[in-house]
Formats: structure tokens, C-alpha cells, sequence
């Protein structure tokens, strides 16, 4: 299905309930997927090499974060090359180097306007994301042992921070386990400071 996105009040991002215990020590998750950008997806085409899979999962919403990241084990999965890096970054590690990588982001959206969902079932858009590698989120929280609701492993692929979440509104329900997210239109705005 294609939509011109411009045409559009915002987009939602309708979360199933978990349940309270299982939001509040897992944390906010956002059904998500990271893939090749559209041009290296068509490079590789060109060259006959073969297309990795979509890697699925879930990404941590993070309001102590910045940026958009991307665990490093699933930048390697896809063949993603290091685009640039940041030094003396802080983090919950203290300071560190962290290095950037191009990927394309889906997430599955419902596009509303006036008000209303115009799509029964959510539809899937990719952008392109310039994504910070963190080292070791997704094992980490699959040590943990946490499962999805159909009972698989909880595999967090990476974590939307403020410079996502500056464009929605998240109503977070920890009494019920239950979480919804808009994005608003002016996400497809040029950035402004």
C-alpha cells in the first residue's frame, strides 16, 4: 500500500498491552525492524549479491537517549559499514566512542487524518536513519530472559531516543500495561532548532 505522507494529520503507533509487570521491567517496546537503505539494497541488486533478511525485533523508547540506535550485532547482520563516529559520548558505560551507521528503520504506522486511523491494520514505512551502534542491548536483554507476548525471546534491536520521541506523543499507561504513540505530521518538516 502507498501513501503520500504529506497528505496526513500524524501517524499512530498502537502498542498491545502487555501487562504491568512486563512494562516495567522490560520498558516501553516499539515493534520495529532495521533493513538496508534503499540505495545499498540496490547496489547490491546491481552487483547480484544476495539481500540479507529484515532484522526484527522491538525498540526500546528511551528518553535518556539522544539519538536512534542500532545494536551492533544487527549492524554486522545486515553488513552495515561504519559511516563516522562520535567520541567521548556519555553513557550509562561512562564516556566512549561510539561509531554511526546508515540503515532504514520500519515501524508499523497507521496514517490518520481528521482524527481517525485510516487503515484497519498498520502499514509498514522505512527511513533512512543515521544510527548510533550500541554494543550488547539485545543480548543483554535476551540474558535477561524476557519473552514477547507469544512467549519468544524478547529481541530489542536497538532504542528510539529524543530525537524521535521530539515528534510524538507517548501516553504510557504503567497501572494497565498499556501504551500508544502518535507521531506527529511535522516529522516530515525539515528539522529545525
Amino acid at each position: 500500500m502507498s501513501f503520500d505522507m504529506n497528505a496526513f494529520d500524524g501517524f499512530n503507533i498502537t502498542l498491545p498491552r502487555v501487562g504491568q509487570k512486563e512494562l516495567r521491567l522490560a520498558g516501553p517496546m516499539v515493534p520495529a525492524s532495521w533493513y538496508l537503505t534503499t540505495e545499498r539494497e540496490r547496489e547490491l541488486q546491481l552487483s547480484g549479491k544476495p539481500l540479507p533478511a529484515p532484522v526484527e525485533g522491538c525498540m526500546l523508547l528511551d528518553t535518556g537517549a539522544a539519538h536512534i540506535g542500532i545494536d551492533i550485532d544487527v549492524a554486522k547482520e545486515l553488513g552495515l559499514e561504519v559511516m563516522g563516529q562520535t567520541k567521548d559520548v556519555h553513557g550509562i558505560k561512562g564516556y566512549e566512542s561510539v561509531d554511526h551507521y546508515l540503515a532504514r528503520l520500519l515501524l508499523p504506522i497507521i496514517p490518520i487524518q481528521n482524527g481517525r486511523g485510516l487503515t484497519p491494520n498498520p502499514v509498514q514505512i522505512g527511513v533512512p536513519v543515521e544510527a548510533w551502534g550500541l554494543d550488547g542491548i539485545m543480548n543483554k536483554y535476551l540474558s535477561w530472559g524476557y519473552k514477547t507476548q507469544s512467549g519468544a525471546p524478547l529481541k530489542v534491536i536497538g532504542i528510539l531516543g529524543r530525537i524521535f520521541l521530539q515528534f510524538t506523543t507517548v501516553t504510557y499507561k504503567g497501572l494497565t500495561g498499556e501504551m500508544a504513540i502518535t507521531i506527529d505530521k511535522s516529522v516530515m518538516y525539515p528539522k529545525r532548532d
